[in-house]
């Protein structure tokens, strides 16, 4: 199966495509349509009804993710994507790529190392070190930190991972350097 495939394009921009009697058949082309008049899910599975095989949607307005609900979107088979107007005015082509997938990750080896080492330098370290009590007061503070931490990687995920990462590339060379 080949991991490109290039598509024609037909420009239906004068049409919304909500209804299926609207077009005749669209067998193996890529289509694009104006936004508006319906929701995405429905001009997909109308486009998907006439033998669409790619839809893109153009449109004049700020550009939203797409969505659809799950009971459409679970019917919908063929890619949908949203596109600016004047793109498809300038000419398009459309071609989908799907990159290999690695069967194995190997940053999931480099990971579980990193947890190893640092679980087995902890605990090598843990029999030298003194009992310390934690007060409730310090465990509702450090839970309470953890649930913003939660709530903040739910509305900002993309930026906070990497300071996550920092964050624990930090705390982790700092633990190991008291630990020695």
């Amino acid at each position: 199966r080949p991991r490109h495939v290039a598509y024609p394009l037909l420009n239906l921009t004068s049409s919304q495509l909500c209804v299926r009697g609207q077009q005749d058949s669209l067998k193996g082309q890529a289509v694009v349509v104006m936004r508006g008049g319906c929701d995405f899910g429905q001009k997909a599975l109308v486009a998907q009804d006439l033998g669409a095989s790619v839809l893109l949607i153009a449109s004049i307005k700020n550009m939203l993710t797409p969505s659809v609900n799950n009971s459409v979107f679970s019917k919908m088979k063929i890619p949908l994507a949203l596109v600016r107007h004047r793109d498809v005015l300038d000419g398009m082509e459309v071609r989908l790529y799907a990159p290999p997938v690695p069967p194995f990750d190997a940053s999931i080896i480099v990971m579980l190392m990193l947890a190893v080492f640092t679980v087995t330098m902890v605990a090598r370290h843990h029999r030298y070190s003194e009992l310390s009590l934690y007060s409730p007061l310090k465990v509702l503070l450090f839970v309470a930190m953890m649930c913003v931490m939660l709530v903040l990687m739910y509305f900002f995920y993309r930026w906070l991972v990497y300071v996550i990462i920092v964050i624990f590339c930090l705390a982790s060379a700092s633990a190991l350097y008291n630990c020695l």
